[in-house]
Order: structure tokens, then sequence, then C-alpha cells
């Protein structure tokens, strides 16, 4: 009964740890699984030096971005057939979304991960220009943080690409390879919000999705699906449109 007790605490400490957004650092989930103690972590960093605003990320994926319950649920609820995954690494979540039908494309900033890379990608700097793909969702996942605020309208141009935009982004203090741009939720939903699209309603069920497979997930601590606005006018304009037609 001590061991139950103890194991449901454990599991609640968990539970609030996810809840709060205080997810592990990337060192710490090398730590993990025995690699920086072994100093070999580092052969699993994709970083350039002097590119540092193109960001980084793992080879070979990065477990806590994968949440493939969620995505799938997401191809079901908005009925998505074609994707953009923005900033995407290797193309893991492009060849996923692949496999599952989806005609998905993807870019990064990184030569060295558009060689590597699991399915065809293209090469493409934020920094530079939008990159201009209209499709059903677009996908952006721990790519936000790296991009000064400087490049911030190539970088909504580009999401916006979509009317389902699906994102997670650092979160103030949060640790890692040039994160020049942490922010709190807030602040995209109100970026989003001038672009015309809200945060779904359904926002926390699908956190939830994702954390229920992936427990320190990033969508858990800090996914974001925005939907864009009906470019209907108020029903009083429409009356009155339909009086002038009528």
């Amino acid at each position: 009964m001590t061991g139950e007790r103890h194991n449901g605490t454990r599991r609640s400490h968990r539970r609030a740890t996810i809840s709060s957004g205080m997810l592990p650092s990337k060192s710490k989930i090398l730590e993990g699984h025995g690699l920086k103690k072994s100093k070999d972590w580092k052969y699993f960093c994709v970083v350039v030096p002097g590119q540092e605003d193109l960001g980084g990320n793992l080879r070979h994926g990065d477990t806590n971005a994968i949440t493939p319950t969620l995505w799938r649920y997401l191809i079901d609820r908005f009925a998505i057939r074609t994707l953009l995954d923005v900033g995407c690494g290797e193309g893991h979540a492009v060849e996923f979304f692949r496999r599952l039908g989806v005609i998905a494309h993807g870019f990064d900033g990184l030569e060295r991960n558009v060689r590597n890379a699991r399915h065809p990608i293209a090469l493409h700097d934020l920094t530079k220009s939008p990159y201009i793909y209209p499709c059903d969702m677009t996908l952006c996942v721990e790519m936000v943080e790296h991009l000064d605020k400087a490049h911030l309208p190539n970088l909504l141009t580009t999401l916006i690409n979509a009317p389902v935009v699906v994102m997670t982004h650092g979160l103030p203090g949060q640790p890692g390879h040039h994160h020049v741009n942490n922010r709190p939720s807030a602040y995209w939903i109100e970026k989003l919000g001038h672009c015309g699209y809200l945060l779904s309603e359904e926002n926390i069920a699908f956190r939830k999705i994702a954390i229920r497979e992936v427990p320190d997930c990033y969508f858990g601590r800090s996914g974001l699906v925005f939907l864009k606005k009906s470019e209907l006018p108020p029903a009083r304009a429409r009356r009155r449109q339909a009086g002038r037609a009528a």
C-alpha cells in the first residue's frame, strides 16, 4: 500500500511538472540516455558555427518533438491533405505525414539537414525571405525561438500559408542553442491574431493527447493550434449585401 501511494505521488508530481511547463532541457534529455556522461552527445547535435541564427537540432530526430498520435488526430480532425513543416530538421515529421498519405513538404536552413533528410526537403533561410507554399496545415516545432524578432514578418508569412497552424515555442528562461526569442504563449497568440488567426478552443485537448503519448513532449508544454478566422463579413453586413443584391 505504501508503494502504491509513493508511485501515485510520483505520477502526480510528474503531471504537475508537465502542466507547469517545466520540461527537462535538451542536455538533461541527453544525460538521461547516457549520452552526455559519455560525451557522445556532441556527435548528435547539428549546429553550424557562424550560422547560429539557423538554430540546431539532434541528428536522427528529437523524441520530444514527435507526437504521432496527435498528428494523426489533427489529420482527421481538420481533413489535412497537404502540409508544410517549417524548420523541419532532417524531415522526420515530413516522412511520417507522407506515409499517412499527406502531401508533405518541409524546409530547413542548414544544408547538413537537407543532405541527411529522411525525405527530400528544401534549403531555405527565413532571415532572407518567407517561404511560400500554400497548404492545409503548417507545422513548426521548436524553431521560432531561434529566429530573431527582426525576421518575424518572414516567419509569420510562412506560418500562414495554411488555415491551420500548429506550433511549439521556447518559453522565457528556457535554455538552448541560440534561443533569442523565448516568449510566453500570449505573445504568439497576439502575433497570429494580427494575421487573422485564433487559438483553437480545443487546444487544451490537443495538449492532453500529446502528453498521454509523450509525457515530456514540447507540444505538451507550449503547443498551440491556430485556426484562420472566417473571412465572411459580420451578419449585419451580410444582410445589407444581400439586400443590395436583391
